[in-house]
């Protein structure tokens, strides 16, 4: 797992990508599952327009059609 989370204190900051993730060009919140500084993983509700947050559609993926796949990034 490489996303990771860490307290600012008064937010979070989350920094990772997934690839492969169904549907994601079309969702309105995520969860997205972290390590934090202790190593210990952590899962946080990521809404659409949160700065930072994205999910490009990956193109060209031959035989993988049957639904939008996306790589979620924060």
């Amino acid at each position: 797992m490489t996303t990771k989370i860490e307290d600012k204190g008064d937010h979070y900051l989350l920094n990772g990508a997934k690839l492969w993730i169904s549907n994601s060009p079309e969702c309105q919140v995520a969860v997205v599952w972290a390590k934090n500084e202790q190593g210990r993983i952590k899962g946080v509700i990521v809404e659409r327009g949160m700065e930072g947050f994205t999910t490009p559609e990956i193109h060209n993926k031959w035989s993988l059609r049957a639904s939008t796949t996306g790589e979620p990034g924060v």
